[in-house]
């Protein structure tokens, strides 16, 4: 059986039945505290104007940058001094980010030792609570995990008209209404432009959450830093529940610039834009339709992979599929199979074993190959031979290693 608390220890003798029932129930009574703890703290913090950032329920006080943060900070509290214990970091909660679980070890490393009285009681372990996403009134959650300011909806305009553009960029440029700093580089381009590897940066992806904070579920996966390759294209499923005539089902597609749109079924099949104000872009001028009958129970639309069309602007085709994760688990996050241009002209995409992008060719046989690492080092000091080179990532606890010559 497994739990998540704070602040107990483990029974250290347990030398009588009722001993033990007692401190389980103490257990579990600390784990209702800290659950609730970090409810109210959740629920609180939508009407505070200010502090805002990740707090820990359980402990300690203040507020922090980061879930791993918070969630480092509890762990020091309750485990930091235990010399076997190790701090792993925070897990987001299934469809929630605005709460994300600590992880650290449950039980203590070599614990018990051999012969030690008393065995696991003794181990001194404490499980883990909670932390939660503080934002103040007028706030927003965003998938990177921050409060942001709600901005108006951005709407590109297609032409620009210049006396009275809706979504106003300064010559940097930064979009006025949020403040998110844009960049575009190209890597390298054929000589007739159709074949390129391009690359978008946002600072400030994709607005406002949509569909009870679900969607969008996180940045989309890719390249390093907010950047985007140009033909990215990424649709995550959010909650499907209902029937195709009684319908409950959104689901977002993200662009390599950085903003995204919104779309829910409809009663009659189609899926139209999110209604609401609250999401990135809106422009009116993209279709979304799923491929393949609506099942009788939309639930099971995320147990299998599935097949969409996008119709951009420009009249480009993109076909999509959603694919699982490395373990398994819900299939709703989906990139590109192809693209195919008003014109004719056509790319296919094909993925790795872990749903890596492998390569893209065009319909001239024009081929990019993609090798990615997995982890990425930021600093690389070299050194005398015998003194060894130290890598850290840059955030607190994550990656900090050495390596001695």
């Amino acid at each position: 059986m497994f739990f998540f608390f704070v602040g107990s220890q483990s029974m250290n003798v347990p030398s009588a039945l009722f001993i033990a029932l007692r401190r389980i129930f103490e257990a579990f009574g600390l784990l209702l505290s800290a659950v609730t703890l970090a409810c109210a703290a959740s629920a609180q913090g939508q009407e505070d104007a200010v502090p805002m950032g990740w707090v820990s329920g359980a402990g300690p006080n203040g507020t922090f940058g980061s879930a791993e943060a918070a969630c480092h900070a509890q762990w020091q509290l309750y485990q930091g001094n235990h010399p076997s214990s190790r701090f792993i970091g925070a897990k987001a909660r299934g469809d929630d980010r605005t709460i994300a679980d600590c992880v650290w070890t449950q039980f203590q490393y070599l614990c018990p030792e051999p012969g030690q009285l008393g065995g696991i009681n003794n181990c001194g372990t404490v499980f883990p609570s909670n932390v939660s996403l503080r934002c103040p009134r007028d706030y927003i959650s965003s998938p990177d995990g921050l409060c942001r300011l709600r901005a108006a909806r951005e709407r590109p305009c297609d032409p620009c008209d210049e006396g009275g553009k809706p979504n106003p960029k300064t010559a940097n440029p930064v979009v006025i209404s949020t403040g998110a700093k844009t960049l575009e580089a190209v890597d390298y381009a054929t000589a007739d432009g159709l074949f390129r590897i391009e690359r978008q940066y946002r600072s400030y992806q994709f607005g406002s959450p949509v569909q009870q904070n679900v969607l969008p579920r996180s940045v989309p996966r890719g390249l390093h830093g907010s950047w985007n390759f140009e033909f990215s294209r990424e649709i995550q499923l959010g909650i499907f529940a209902g029937t195709p005539s009684a319908p409950n089902a959104t689901v977002v597609i993200l662009l390599p610039d950085g903003t995204g749109h919104a779309f829910v079924l409809q009663s009659n099949g189609t899926w139209a834009e999110e209604p609401g104000g609250a999401f990135s872009t809106s422009s009116g001028n993209v279709k979304l339709e799923f491929l393949g009958a609506l099942p009788a129970d939309l639930a099971s639309i995320p147990n299998a992979p599935s097949f969409w069309r996008l119709t951009d602007k420009d009249d480009s085709v993109w076909m999509l599929e959603t694919r699982n994760g490395l373990n398994g688990g819900p299939y709703v996050f989906g990139w590109p199979t192809s693209m195919t241009t008003r014109a004719g002209y056509s790319q296919t995409f094909t993925y790795a074993g872990d749903s890596s992008l492998a390569s893209l060719t065009d319909s001239f046989g024009r081929t990019a190959n993609f090798e990615w690492a997995k982890f990425v080092i930021t600093t690389h000091t070299p050194t005398p031979t015998g003194t060894g080179t130290t890598c850290d990532s840059g955030k607190d606890d994550q990656l900090t290693g050495r390596y001695d010559a």
